[in-house]
């Protein structure tokens, strides 16, 4: 009976850690995918400082609709 309560203990114990570093590894995904956005945003942001147009923007915005990031928004269309 004793060994059963401490292997239960032990499962417990390790399913608790599984759960804990789960979650810690989504967080850090998370923050890494937020740096790389942030930095591509950035990025962005001095090419239409240095260039004094919005035209980075737009390049940016034409490639993400190429690859289907984007879809085309009729204006009409209302809002879901």
């Amino acid at each position: 009976m004793r060994r059963m309560v401490w292997s239960m203990v032990d499962l417990l114990g390790e399913l608790v850690i599984c759960i804990v570093t789960l979650c810690f590894g989504l967080l850090i995904s998370f923050q890494l995918a937020h740096i790389y956005h942030v930095r591509h945003i950035t990025r962005i942001a001095r090419r239409c400082i240095d260039s004094g147009t919005i035209a980075p923007v737009l390049v940016e915005l034409e490639k993400a609709h190429q690859m289907g990031y984007v879809k085309e928004v009729d204006i009409d269309e209302p809002l879901t």
